[in-house]
């Protein structure tokens, strides 16, 4: 390297992710419990989660036969808190995943 050139580094560029604070989580999920009814369950879900009857009744009874069910997914991470910590209001187990 001669005196009169520089030095230069070189800088690949990245692929760089900015957080603005509304990347999307995965979701909310409705865990089983022993003591909600199937109708506290299908209130909660409608209120909180905007979902129709039907939808709130299928969802019930996903978490009742599989354990869990998705309440809620496509949002921003507040969106997402506030689901989930207006469904624990409620006594149900909500969980972000």
């Amino acid at each position: 390297m001669s005196i009169f050139e520089p030095e230069t580094e070189i800088i690949e560029k990245e692929d760089v992710k900015i957080d603005d604070g509304n990347d999307i989580k995965k979701g909310v999920f409705l865990h089983n419990d022993h003591f909600n009814t199937f109708e506290h369950v299908i209130e909660s879900l409608i209120d909180v989660c905007d979902m129709s009857v039907d939808k709130a009744s299928e969802c019930a009874n996903k978490v009742h036969s599989d354990g869990k069910c998705l309440v809620a997914k496509d949002k921003t991470d507040d969106e997402l808190k506030r689901i989930q910590m207006d469904l624990k209001v409620r006594g149900l187990d909500a969980r972000l995943n």
